[in-house]
This record gives C-alpha cells, structure tokens and sequence, in this order.
C-alpha cells in the first residue's frame, strides 16, 4: 500500500495517534481498531494484569472525535445495574428516574469481565447484540457507534467464571496478548521516565469523527468479495464442524496433525463467525488499500475470528494434546485456496 494512500485510511490515522501511548502489540491495537468498523464489533482480550488493555481503551475512546469511553472493573459482587443503570427515586421530585449506567458510551471497557457472575456477564448481552437495553420494564438505545473491549484472566486464574458459549460467540475476535518483546519494554520504561507527572494521553489528536467511522461502515461494506473468496471463507469455517465434507478434507489432507484436528474438536464456529470473518476481511482490505477482499486478508484474521468459537473435547483440554491457535493454523493448511491468481478475486471489469 502506497504511503499516500496508507496517510489518508481513517484506521490509520486512529492507529498513529493510539500508538503514541500503546507500546507494542502492532497486531492488537489493528484488530481493535477494526471492530469499531464492524457493526456489532466487539473484542475479548485475555491477558495477565498490567499489559495496558485500560490504556488501549482510552487511547481509542480519545482518538475519536466526540467518542466517550467508560472503564468498569468486573467483580464477583457487581450487579446488572451498576453496568445498565437503574430505576432511582428522586426525592427532590417525587418521583422514580432512570439512571444510565456507563454501558451508555461509544466504548467500553469490561475489565475482567470472567471474574464477575454469569447474571452479570449477561448484562452486555442485550447490548452486544440489540444496541439496546432494558431498565425497568424500558428498552433504550446504546449509542450506534458501541463496541465493548472485555479483558478475561486466564481461565486457571482463581476464582473466575467462563464466559457462556452464546455470549463469547458475540465478540469479533478473542485476542491472546502475550508479554511485549524486549525492545518494547525498553521503550516503556524510557516512556515511563519521559511522562513521569504528565498527562500521558496529552498528544494524542483525534483523526475521526463518530458520524465519519459511521459513514466508513457503509463503504467498507461495499468491499467486493468474490465467489472464490466466499468459497474460501466458508470452506474455512464449515471446516471446524466434525461431520462435515470440509472438516473430513482437512483431516485427509493434514497427516498425524489432522489426526489431532479430528480427534480435539467437539463443536466448530457457527453461522456468525462466517458472517464475522466476511465483514472482518473487508476491513482488512479497505485497510490494506484494496476495493476487494484477497486470501491473504482472509488468512490475517482468521484465527483471532474462529479463537473462541472452536470447543475441544474435555480429554484433550485434560491431556494438553493441542490448543485452538494449533488446529487453526491445521485448518489453514487443509483448505486450499481454489486460486492464486489475483484477477478472480478482484471485481468484473
């Protein structure tokens, strides 16, 4: 992609001012950023504490012209309400009120969201998949810009309560931060002497405007994807279902891997990750430059799509035998692409 070209993408004039505070993590804070792009784009990121995930929030939140960002921290005590809002009595007034909770904003912040009780967790549901919420017997509209950025520990943390099967299925991508390489800790530690007593966000100008991301939503979803590149996804997801004639294909053609592969899966991704990874890959082309969706894009953010939506059998989480990341990467290599040459994924002439 040509610098001129890459200078004037609204992702990549959110992502410069981002990385003015995040360090490191280049594919994350991309991911990320993708899913305020996406309708109904939401990312899970499980990490250990103190690998900036609130900083990465607030970058995004101050990124965007007009954005507002809320942070709440997920504990076992917390309830519905303090996330929704509530139905209060005003003294003052005489009369009941309905508070808005900070669920209310364009992004939020779920910190730990696996350490809080499952009648807690599934008050994101609602608006995760409605844009919506209900208070008191009152539905009402979150903002049409909302994706909610969830951390969880990971799941031998103690005391922490796995996210259901329906609610994990509703996020974009599921993320694995690992720890920053060394020359980014570096970086960190001469940033730490550097904003010692400073605003550390103080640079960041905002490059976009809500109603503008709004707007790009509509043309990236204009991205041209083509018969071979639908084949392509669908290969890809239908894949991960044991039964069938995909997942078989990848067994066949993926030797003592694609023994694993057959032997680990329980249940695969659903119709929604299809519809994620097709929204998802045009991102990636209309960040990439491109009015058309190629293998490659489809390839960068398979894994983080399918991640959380692939569930093993329980003697292979016991015996350790493989790890989702693993069996994507099988997948990868048992489906084939039906062509390589570039011509039929771009559009008609």
């Amino acid at each position: 992609m040509s610098h001129e070209v890459k200078k004037k993408n609204p992702i990549e004039g959110i992502l410069t001012e981002v990385r003015k505070v995040v360090v490191g993590y280049p594919e994350m804070t991309e991911k990320v950023c993708y899913t305020l792009f996406a309708p109904g784009g939401h990312v899970l990121l499980e990490a250990v504490w103190g690998l900036a995930k609130s900083v990465t929030a607030n970058a995004f939140g101050r990124a965007i012209k007009d954005a507002t960002w809320a942070r709440f921290q997920m504990t076992p005590d917390m309830m519905p309400a303090d996330i929704k809002g509530n139905r209060i009595y005003n003294r003052e007034l005489s009369r009941y009120e309905i508070v808005r909770g900070p669920v209310f904003n364009n992004i939020v912040l779920a910190d730990e969201i696996n350490r809080t009780t499952p009648q807690t967790q599934s008050a994101l549901l609602e608006p995760m998949a409605e844009n919506s919420v209900s208070i008191a017997g009152q539905t009402f509209r979150v903002p049409e810009l909302f994706c909610v950025l969830a951390t969880q520990n990971p799941r031998q943390s103690e005391g922490t309560y796995p996210l259901p099967e329906p609610q994990l299925d509703r996020f974009l991508f599921k993320i694995d931060m690992g720890y920053v390489s060394e020359e980014d800790e570096e970086r960190l530690l001469l940033n730490q002497v550097i904003l010692k007593g400073t605003d550390p966000f103080q640079e960041i100008v905002p490059q976009v405007s809500v109603d503008e991301i709004l707007a790009y939503r509509k043309l990236i979803g204009k991205t041209y994807v083509s018969p071979a590149a639908r084949k392509y996804m669908l290969a890809l997801v239908r894949g991960t279902r044991p039964g069938d004639k995909h997942f078989d294909a990848i067994v066949e053609r993926t030797g003592e891997e694609g023994i694993i592969y057959r032997d680990s899966i329980e249940i695969g991704a659903g119709p929604r990750a299809l519809q994620a990874l097709m929204a998802a890959s045009q991102i990636r082309a209309f960040h990439m430059g491109k009015n058309y969706v190629l293998p490659e894009h489809i390839q960068y953010i398979y894994k983080d799509v399918i991640r959380h939506r692939l569930f093993l059998h329980q003697k292979a989480i016991l015996r350790k035998t493989t790890t989702p990341d693993k069996l994507i990467a099988t997948a990868l290599k048992g489906i084939p692409l039906l062509t390589t040459d570039e011509r039929e994924y771009a559009p008609p002439a």
